[in-house]
């Protein structure tokens, strides 16, 4: 291969992997506001909180039940959980709101803005904005 086709190669790449990057974001899209236009609640519990390695982003796992079948889901966040890793803190009773998908439960969102748990009858936040 001469330098020419090189650069021709890595160029395609770039072009393929940009593509494949946006078809993927595209549907990704889609499918939240798919989900946030026909959906159903329920609380999702606190699992697990971890850090990605490379990136030093929060992930949280979570889980829930819909028609006593439990679901799990991870999630990159913002919010900042780290106390969730001491041996002395026990994460498992955070609650939060959860929305998932009538036609396959397995889709889901949750807020994890909005902390419910002790509370008695928590109020459903106003919006869908901090669903993730």
């Amino acid at each position: 291969m001469n330098e020419r086709q090189i650069t021709r190669s890595i160029i395609s790449f770039a072009i393929i992997t940009l593509i494949v990057i946006v078809v993927f974001n595209y549907i990704r899209i889609n499918n939240i506001k798919d989900l946030k236009r026909n959906y159903k609640v329920t609380v999702g519990y606190f699992y697990k909180y971890y850090e990605v390695a490379d990136s030093g982003r929060p992930v949280v796992r979570y889980f829930y039940y819909v028609k006593g079948v439990r679901y799990y889901r991870e999630v990159y966040t913002n919010n900042n959980y780290k106390y969730c890793r001491s041996i002395s803190f026990d994460c498992s009773n955070i609650r939060f709101w959860v929305l998932y998908s009538p036609e396959d439960p397995r889709k889901s969102l949750i807020n994890l803005k909005m902390e419910i748990q002790g509370m008695e009858d928590p109020p459903f936040p106003k919006n869908l904005d901090d669903f993730e």
